[in-house]
């Protein structure tokens, strides 16, 4: 009797786990020696300082989030999208909303995903003085 509640928890307990574990793993690199190294953070912000002569963009986090700005190394390898869309470096902007994976490459925290956000809120155009109807 013990056994067999035993091996039914055991069973409910791999069926509620699996996904949790499966979910872990997506996000798990491999280091040298094939140890699991997790050593990649994600931050979400506006491009503060782009240097493309530097290889480098800095990135102030969120105020919800409670991080201040990341300064990041740009390589060669670092991927840019806008939506779907691949896009170079030159897209991104000062000013811009962006969410970056980065990773430790030796010394330094480096960019290997860079997505340009799209605006929440669309922006109406300024229709300036001289277009705006009068009501007198």
């Amino acid at each position: 009797m013990r056994r067999t509640m035993l091996m039914v928890m055991l069973t409910v307990g791999a069926i509620c786990l699996g996904p949790a574990v499966a979910l872990a793993t997506s996000q798990t690199t491999w280091g040298s020696g094939n140890t699991m190294m997790m050593d990649y953070r994600t931050i979400q912000g506006r491009v503060i300082t782009m240097d493309p002569s530097a290889m480098s963009i800095q990135v102030r986090g969120m105020e919800d989030t409670g991080r201040g700005s990341v300064r990041l190394g740009i390589t060669d390898q670092t991927a840019v999208r806008q939506g779907m869309e691949r896009r170079s470096l030159a897209a991104v902007q000062v000013g811009e909303e962006v969410f970056v994976r980065y990773d430790r490459k030796g010394d330094r925290w480096v960019a290997d995903n860079i997505n340009i956000l799209e605006p929440l809120v669309a922006r109406a155009p300024y229709l300036g003085d001289d277009q705006r109807s009068s009501h007198s």
